[in-house]
């Protein structure tokens, strides 16, 4: 259960270096970054209390990009994570092959007994230019 002392973290790995690119906590704007048509591998990380949160079956975590935070944007990226995922996610390149800018991203944990939870808040979600592109495989 989440408590008062819940602590929120999303790490972001870069394939190539294997490092943690971005840390946030609950309700503190947590700034991600992309370079446009690569791979991002995200792991929320939830602490409740001092211990790990584990979903329960029924609970979803629900990562979502989009322009603005407008309600009428469209939805650009979202990804699910559960009991079966765990909390891990994969932007794909086709998924970050927006046009080069800033959007806005956020976190929810909706819980199977209805109770529902915005754990990273709107933040900002950056596109950047890149350099490669079209590298056959």
């Amino acid at each position: 259960m989440l408590g008062q002392k819940t602590v929120i973290c999303i790490y972001c790995f870069s394939n190539t270096y294997d490092s943690v690119l971005k840390i946030g906590r609950r309700y503190r704007v947590a700034s991600l970054s992309v370079t446009r048509g690569d791979t991002l591998p995200i792991i929320v990380n939830i602490d409740s209390n001092g211990e790990p949160y584990e979903l329960e079956e029924g609970d979803i975590i629900t990562f979502t990009v989009k322009k603005t935070t407008d309600i009428n944007d469209a939805v650009l990226i979202q990804k699910q994570m559960d009991k079966n995922t765990g909390l891990y996610c994969e932007l794909t390149p086709q998924d970050t092959k927006l046009p080069y800018g800033k959007y806005k991203y956020d976190v929810q944990l909706s819980q199977s007994n209805g109770r529902v939870f915005t754990i990273i808040k709107p933040s900002t979600f950056v596109v950047t230019e890149e350099v490669t592109t079209n590298v056959p495989s």
